[in-house]
């Protein structure tokens, strides 16, 4: 079968090949085909300029692939202070010795247990034994290891040690010498002052105990003696405070919610006496504002829980 091109029919059809051919010059091939019309051949070609290429595609393909900026990637630092344990532990008489040494006093050992002394070689102090009477002091054997803070510079670490000694003391409450009389009447004033609270927002009647923090790292590195907990359907507050005993005019701890100010000769009666019966607790003033301010910082966390 024959192959044709297609031919000028005019002058002017000559003078636009001419022109067209001079345009090819310019131009690259980039397709031609063969198409078959009435048992003829014709030969058709697709032609660009040369500029609307690029010179080789596959250099231009790496040259755009290296010219891309490289993402931006969030950098994490390492913080090392976040492994810092809060708590390690150590021997409960070394404890003991250390805490000493930093207040430049006695360790003295009486009646079978260990005390701070800042005078007398043979007793503790009276304050001391003034806190034991009523609220008696921690269960720990001399040996025991015990947790405490890994810092005592650092507050985070010191917040978060705190947290975990409360586990530790509760779980070691003293079974006796406690004087059971007065802290039974402490929790009744308690309940009567809280009975208002509960009624205005709409809580049910609610628990009320109280637990001891004496000679325990609460006590010595949080200034802690104590606290009140008030629990009610599933929650709880924890009202802790620093007891004070005697004249003792010193600065409640940083770490304690309230001041305890107790005055163990109050009204020729002394706290921990058989002699003295509920009646005569009530009336005493020390622990009747004490109370109060117990239902005061209850109802201000409560506030901030509803």
């Amino acid at each position: 079968m024959e192959t044709e091109s297609l031919m000028p029919s005019s002058q002017n059809d000559q003078n636009n090949i001419n022109d067209q051919n001079n345009d090819d010059n310019e131009k690259i091939i980039i397709k031609e085909k063969i198409v078959e019309i009435d048992g003829k051949k014709y030969k058709f070609t697709i032609k660009k300029p040369k500029d609307s290429l690029p010179e080789t595609l596959p250099e231009t393909k790496k040259r755009e692939k290296i010219s891309k900026k490289p993402k931006k990637r969030r950098v994490v630092f390492f913080n090392k202070e976040k492994e810092a344990p809060s708590i390690i532990e150590k021997k409960y008489i070394d404890y003991l010795e250390d805490i000493a040494r930093k207040r430049n006093c006695h360790l003295v050992k009486y009646k079978g247990k260990f005390y701070l002394s800042e005078g007398d070689l043979n007793k503790p102090a009276q304050g001391l034994l003034d806190e034991e009477n009523l609220l008696g002091m921690c269960k720990i054997n001399s040996w025991e290891m015990i947790p405490v803070p890994a810092s005592l510079t650092d507050k985070r670490i010191m917040n978060k040690a705190k947290k975990e000694l409360f586990e530790f003391v509760e779980n070691h409450q003293p079974s006796e010498k406690r004087d059971k009389r007065t802290l039974k009447t402490i929790k009744k004033l308690i309940l009567l002052n809280l009975e208002p609270i509960s009624q205005k927002y709409k809580i049910p009647r609610p628990y009320v105990k109280i637990f001891t923090a004496g000679n325990s790292p609460l006590d010595h590195n949080y200034g802690i003696d104590g606290w009140v907990e008030i629990s009610w359907e599933g929650e709880k507050e924890r009202i802790t405070f620093d007891l004070k005993t005697g004249n003792s005019d010193q600065r409640i701890s940083e770490h304690a919610d309230i001041k305890f100010k107790v005055d163990p000769t109050q009204d020729e009666t002394k706290i921990g006496s058989d002699e003295l019966d509920e009646k005569d607790i009530e009336k005493r003033s020390d622990l009747n504002t004490f109370t109060e301010k117990v239902s005061q910082v209850f109802e201000e966390k409560l506030k901030e829980k509803l």
